[in-house]
């Protein structure tokens, strides 16, 4: 069945010629957003003692927590 919905739509755009399925234009500048400033600030896990990066630590009763004293499940 799915063969037969898209053997169709695929031959189709396959015969279609470049001018129907792009655009050319001039090239042309897009800003792009600032990135964050990277973040290498390390915590101490205030359960087992272990060293976090900053934005890899979760808060849980007001504890900075590594993932596995956090009890978070990925």
């Amino acid at each position: 069945m799915l063969l037969e919905v898209s053997k169709p739509l695929v031959e189709n755009l396959l015969a279609k010629q470049d001018k129907d399925l792009f655009t050319v234009s001039d090239v042309f500048d897009y800003p792009l957003p600032d990135a964050p400033d990277a973040n290498f600030n390390l915590v101490v896990c205030e359960s087992c003692g272990e060293v976090v990066a900053e934005n890899k630590v979760h808060l849980k009763d007001g504890k900075a927590l590594c993932l596995p004293c956090s009890g978070y499940r990925a």
